[in-house]
């Protein structure tokens, strides 16, 4: 389910997975401490009043929250000293100033978020997950039924650790949907904010793309590209099997998933498409290979593995008309990004900005 994964990581981290150039609104603010005293605090929610942005305020309860989320998404392991922790927290707290920010700008423009909006969000991604779903409904109807002829779908999946619905998908992974829909909510409100500031204002002109194009054109340039699965095990004598099991009819992919110690193996062992110098020099095998072609057992430094290819792009110098489209969509979000940066750093100049320096010190990680 690794396609459905990377789309629906937004879910879980808060962010939205857009082709809207958003990376723009990482606009990393610096807040100068105004020293305002710890006498005279007020509360909020039951939490005192960390900072104040314009005529709103952040309290301590929802920044203390905000880290107990960041910590739930750090390795267990993971070790805090101070310094870091400091870091952290700054970096949390110009976040939650960010948002804010957007927040109210967004209000002055009468810009809201409707239900229906977030509903039709949050049926597009179960849709994504039902064709993930039918997308392993199929290797569950190619398999080898000798052994297992009795087995359902749904058992099929609990075997491999899939959730069986969407819904079920969304309880494993902890993800709380009203929190969820409360982050996408102000999600969406940053899309059409964007838009509204932007709006058809940006503009690419022909020039500039040929300028971009000469100036860049080794860019163009592709090398040829391979799309290959993968299998690796730690025995020879286990490969040597399932390289037999496969040249048989058994699926590459079920193997990957059930067999291979790949980090893809969740993913079928689809490595994606790469080029040769992406990848290290046991691998270069599959350059040699033909469509739908599988490797011999190849031994690594990381143990036992099997090729399949099942996707090449041959090597291609692209035109200034075949490259067009590509460098419009480039340009257009480098002019986005800085129409919107600017926007932004006047906004903020306008924004009184007031934080408690040393309420922020004394709220541990």
């Amino acid at each position: 389910m690794n396609t459905f994964t990377n789309s629906i990581k937004s879910v879980k981290t808060g962010k939205m997975t857009t082709r809207l150039p958003i990376a723009l609104l990482a606009v990393i603010l610096f807040v100068a401490p105004t020293g305002c005293g710890k006498d005279g605090v007020i509360e909020k929610d039951g939490g005192e009043v960390l900072a104040v942005v314009g005529d709103k305020s952040i309290t301590t309860t929802e920044f203390e929250a905000a880290i107990r989320d960041l910590k739930s998404k750090l390795p267990n392991d993971e070790s805090i000293d101070k310094e870091k922790a400091r870091a952290i927290k700054l970096n949390l707290l110009n976040q939650l100033i960010e948002k804010s920010i957007l927040t109210t700008e967004a209000e002055n423009l009468g810009i809201t978020v409707s239900e229906a909006e977030i509903e039709t969000k949050m049926d597009e991604l179960t849709s994504e997950y039902n064709a993930e779903l039918e997308k392993l409904k199929k290797q569950f109807n190619n398999r080898d039924t000798k052994d297992d002829d009795s087995l359902t779908f749904e058992m099929w999946l609990k075997k491999k650790e899939i959730a069986v619905t969407f819904a079920d998908w969304l309880k494993e992974n902890d993800i709380n949907i009203e929190q969820w829909k409360i982050e996408s909510k102000y999600q969406i409100l940053l899309l059409k904010l964007v838009e509204k500031i932007t709006g058809e204002s940006v503009d690419v002109t022909p020039e500039e793309v040929e300028e971009y194009y000469t100036e860049n054109k080794e860019d163009y340039n592709r090398p040829i590209m391979v799309r290959a699965f993968q299998i690796m095990v730690e025995d020879k004598g286990d490969a040597n099997r399932l390289l037999k099991e496969i040249e048989g009819g058994r699926d590459f992919s079920e193997i990957a998933r059930t067999e291979s110690i790949s980090p893809d193996s969740s993913n079928g062992g689809d490595l994606g498409y790469f080029s040769k110098d992406q990848m290290p020099p046991f691998i270069e095998v599959v350059f040699d290979m033909k469509q739908d072609e599988l490797s011999e057992v190849i031994k690594s430094p990381y143990g036992y593995h099997i090729f399949k290819v099942i996707g090449i792009k041959n090597a291609k110098d692209m035109t200034l008309d075949e490259a067009r489209s590509e460098i419009e969509e480039q340009l257009k979000r480098v002019k986005i990004e800085e129409e919107y940066g600017k926007w932004f750093s006047e906004i903020k100049k306008k924004t009184k900005i007031e934080v408690n320096p040393t309420i922020l010190e004394e709220i541990k990680m």
